[in-house]
C-alpha cells in the first residue's frame, strides 16, 4: 500500500514538471452537425516557445499526426487541434493563434474518453481522460491552466459556447506564479530517495 501511494505521488509530481504543453479545453459535442467541429485547445506555459513538428493526437487509440502551417507554439500562447481547420473558423472567427488539423477524422466521445499528446518520438507530453460535464455546444475548460488537469474536479463547463485562445475560468495568464522546475526537481529527487529507503 505504502509502495502504491508513492508511486502515484510521483507520477503526479514527474506530470506536473514535464507537462509545460497542457490540454486546456475541449469541445466534444457540438450543437446541429459535429462533422469536423470538434476541437481541443492546447497552452504553451513555458517562458520560451516550442516546436511540435511531428507531433500527434492518440485519440481512442486512433493516432493522428498534426499538421500546420507553422509548428511553432510561442510562450504563453494558444493552438487548436481539429479535424477541419475552415470550420472552426467559422464557429471561431476571432481565433488568430495556430490551428492543427488531424491527419484523420477526429470524433471526440460525447461521453467521455482518453486522449494522449504526444511528441515525434511517441513520448506522453499531456493526457487527459476527460468525463462528460458540459450541456451541449458548450466546453469543458481546466479552470487554470497550472491545475493538475487529471483531475476531474479541475474541470467545469464553459460559460460560452466556447473560448478558446482565451485564459481559463479562475485564473488569469498575466501574475500566476510559474512552476519552479528546479523546486519540483529536489522534490522529485526527495520521493524517490524516500522509495529507495522504503524499499530496502
Amino acid at each position: 500500500m505504502k509502495r502504491a501511494t508513492v508511486f502515484l505521488m510521483l507520477l503526479v509530481v514527474v506530470k506536473l514538471a514535464c507537462s509545460e504543453i497542457v490540454v486546456t479545453e475541449i469541445m466534444y459535442d457540438v450543437s446541429g452537425s459535429e462533422s469536423g467541429r470538434e476541437w481541443i485547445e492546447l497552452y504553451n506555459s513555458a517562458n520560451t516557445e516550442k516546436d511540435i513538428t511531428g507531433w500527434k493526437l492518440n485519440e481512442s487509440n486512433k493516432l493522428h499526426t498534426l499538421s500546420s502551417s507553422s509548428y511553432i507554439l510561442s510562450s504563453k500562447s494558444y493552438a487548436i487541434i481539429t479535424y477541419n481547420k475552415a470550420k472552426f473558423l467559422i464557429d471561431y472567427p476571432y481565433f488568430k493563434g495556430n490551428i492543427f488539423e488531424t491527419s484523420g477524422y477526429m470524433q471526440l466521445s460525447n461521453g467521455g474518453e482518453k486522449i494522449i499528446i504526444e511528441n515525434s518520438q511517441r513520448q506522453i507530453m499531456d493526457s487527459v481522460e476527460y468525463a462528460d460535464l458540459a450541456d451541449e455546444d458548450h466546453s469543458i475548460e481546466l479552470k487554470c491552466w497550472n491545475l493538475n488537469n487529471s483531475y476531474m474536479e479541475h474541470w467545469a463547463m464553459s460559460t460560452e459556447k466556447g473560448t478558446p485562445g482565451y485564459g481559463s475560468i479562475d485564473c488569469e495568464n498575466d501574475g500566476i506564479p510559474e512552476f519552479n522546475t528546479f523546486g519540483i526537481s529536489m522534490v522529485i529527487l526527495g520521493i524517490v530517495v524516500a522509495v529507495k529507503k522504503r524499499l530496502s
